[in-house]
């Protein structure tokens, strides 16, 4: 249930709604005598006035406009103890958790199992998290999802790697990456992260330093996603036990694949979008230290070894913006001796069954699809 009857101008949820003035009394009337009663509800569109909001003390879910309810005395405090799915659209600044109910200066989710949050882009707050000088507890937590805070908080991925969670879901522009860190990670069997800005929009040239960070500590997260940005290839990548890995880099060169394969010894799934698999395009790319990557590379690894990299992928999925180097996937495939599926721009797909066919170590029928990605 919404608060108010949106009109047919209502864009979308979120977004504020001008309420229709003949039916607004009814839905006041509705809210004093029904809301109080209901386990789940919805709080988008403009607040009646004068209409005083009482959720009920076993609301399960809720989806609301922070913005409206922020400053909007008529709303009594929220009661939590029931509360197990809770999503908050257009934070303008501090998430207002001071209108929640909350013993002393501490704010007790007990059941709240999954959290959404999506800020405004407001002028750079960076407090610290979760602000109103309260205590914030969410013990059963086990889904986040995380849109633009990086305008609001300095410290709040740090707040939540306290907890065991299932799966985050990570939306920041990439200046704001430093503030995810390794630790919520570590605190997770599932990620995704997602760039909200786009290279177009990126005028300077970036290190990729805080991104490969992002790798270069020990954690058991399992299976991860990274999209929005043609990323630097991880170098240094600890994350050994990752099972699915969906990531978008902007050079994915055969040294490059090979290392990250190398480092993951239980990996199942790769699947990699790239903008090119030259290292002469890297001059292209936002990235101005993708230089030291591949002299890296080429260091730790000779391009004529021939040994089994992976007894673990069984499906690999590569895509480029740029031509596809056909010569080193057929090299790449025959290091991978549990490979069952491969997964190409479909231009390439009777070239490459070609190349297999005719290379006496790719006998064991590989399937070759056209691309398609991992979730």
């Amino acid at each position: 249930m919404r608060y108010s009857l949106a009109d047919s101008r209502f864009q979308s949820i979120g977004h504020p709604a001008h309420p229709n003035p003949e039916t607004s009394r009814f839905y006041e009337m509705l809210l004093e005598r029904r809301l109080s009663s209901l386990h789940m509800a919805q709080a988008f569109n403009p607040l009646p006035v004068k209409t005083c909001i009482r959720f009920s003390q076993h609301l399960t879910h809720l989806q609301l406009n922070a913005d409206l309810v922020a400053t909007n005395n008529e709303v009594a405090l929220i009661p939590v103890d029931q509360l197990r799915r809770l999503e908050m659209v257009h934070i303008d600044g501090v998430a207002p958790w001071h209108k929640f109910v909350r013993s002393g200066n501490t704010v007790k989710f007990t059941n709240l199992e999954c959290l959404i949050m999506r800020f405004h882009n407001t002028a750079h707050l960076r407090l610290q998290f979760p602000g109103y000088d309260l205590i914030l507890q969410l013990p059963s937590l086990k889904f986040l999802t995380v849109f633009n805070s990086g305008y609001a908080y300095r410290d709040l991925y740090t707040f939540f790697a306290q907890y065991q969670l299932t799966s985050v879901n990570i939306s920041e522009r990439f200046e704001h990456f430093g503030m995810i860190g390794p630790k919520i990670m570590q605190s997770t069997k599932v990620m995704r992260l997602m760039n909200l800005e786009t290279s177009s929009r990126i005028t300077i040239k970036c290190s990729s330093e805080v991104f490969q960070e992002l790798f270069a500590y020990t954690a058991g997260i399992e299976k991860l996603s990274l999209a929005g940005l043609y990323y630097p290839m991880p170098m240094c990548i600890l994350l050994t036990w990752l099972v699915s890995l969906e990531i978008s880099v902007c050079i994915a060169d055969y040294g490059s694949i090979v290392n990250l394969i190398s480092n993951l010894p239980y990996l199942s799934e790769l699947c990699i979008c790239c903008m090119s698999m030259d290292r002469r395009d890297a001059q292209y790319t936002i990235f101005k230290d993708l230089d030291m990557a591949f002299k890296m590379n080429d260091l730790l690894y000779n391009p004529q070894d021939r040994f089994a990299i992976s007894h673990a992928l069984r499906r690999l999925e590569i895509s480029t913006v740029r031509s596809l180097k056909m010569i080193p996937i057929v090299a790449l495939a025959c290091r991978l001796p549990k490979l069952c599926q491969l997964g190409v721009d479909k231009g390439y797909i009777n070239g490459l069954r070609d190349l297999f066919r005719a290379t006496k170590e790719l006998s064991n029928g590989i399937l070759i699809h056209e691309f398609k990605p991992l979730s």
